[in-house]
């Protein structure tokens, strides 16, 4: 029997058994079928998030996204982080067929897919762990409040395709210490910091934009020991250039002028 004879023979039978005076249609019989299993699939997603985040309290999360499809992941709650050691580690990176791990050529928006989900990623209470080390899986991270945190490790490390953090809230007294926190970030061009630096900062692995370099120096609290910032100097020649394609924006007045406004730091460019 074929399968339209087999499709044929079961819409009879439901008409035969619903009292239905015309056989019901292949078509029909197909999209009721469709909306039968969509339904049975949101509620296998809205089952599975739901045990998988303790019902929105859950708080603990290392390890918890690691090396998962990006296709996967559209969390039901707020992820409420207050422990995350590698939270994100290598999320969305894929396995060749030789079982090689391998970055995807795609990357998501992490705050854009939060946002669809209608959740936001709740760092206010966290307080240990490196979110996103060694993840290649987003172009964009959300706001990060660092505030609960002395030493900030590797958190964005390694992260080579990431291009933009809405923003870092860092504590206001510049007491916090930074240790390989951008390493290999090639990609990172915007990043916003509120709060200050006191400690040595360094991510001159990064082309940041203008409105970026501009952020961290705004940042940057006003010492009297010794402290340096590294930043790249490719970065600093195409964001304060005066000639257009010249790259001349680290022999510029405007970048002298910047300078001058935080002599107790020692500029490193790289």
């Amino acid at each position: 029997m074929s399968v339209k004879e087999k499709m044929t023979a079961l819409a009879d039978e439901i008409r035969a058994k619903t009292g239905e005076d015309e056989p019901m249609a292949l078509d029909e019989m197909a999209s009721k079928i469709e909306d039968v299993y969509n339904i049975g699939v949101e509620k296998q997603n809205n089952m599975f998030w739901e045990l998988f985040q303790c019902g929105g309290n859950r708080n603990a999360y290392t390890f918890a996204f690691s090396y998962w499809d990006a296709e996967m992941f559209y969390p039901k709650y707020d992820l409420k982080v207050v422990s995350g050691d590698s939270m994100f580690r290598f999320f969305g990176r894929r396995f060749d067929e030789n079982g090689t791990i391998y970055i995807p050529d795609k990357t998501i928006d992490l705050t854009e897919r939060l946002k669809s989900c209608g959740v936001k990623l709740d760092t206010s209470e966290w307080t240990s762990g490196a979110l996103f080390t060694l993840q290649s899986g987003f172009h964009r991270i959300p706001e990060i409040d660092s505030r609960n945190i002395d030493t900030l490790l590797n958190i964005f490390s390694w992260n080579s395709l990431l291009e933009k953090i809405d923003k870092i809230i860092l504590k206001n007294d510049g007491s916090q210490v930074f240790s390989g926190v951008f390493v290999h970030c090639l990609k990172l061009k915007d990043v916003i910091i509120e709060g200050k630096i006191g400690n040595d900062f360094d991510i001159h692995w990064s082309p940041l934009s203008k409105e970026s370099i501009l952020s961290i120096f705004n940042a940057l609290l006003d010492i009297s020991e010794e402290k340096s910032i590294s930043l790249s100097l490719s970065a600093i020649d195409e964001a304060f250039e005066t000639t257009d394609g010249a790259g001349d924006g680290s022999t510029s007045d405007e970048w002298k002028e910047l300078l001058g406004t935080k002599s107790n730091w020692t500029v490193v460019l790289m």
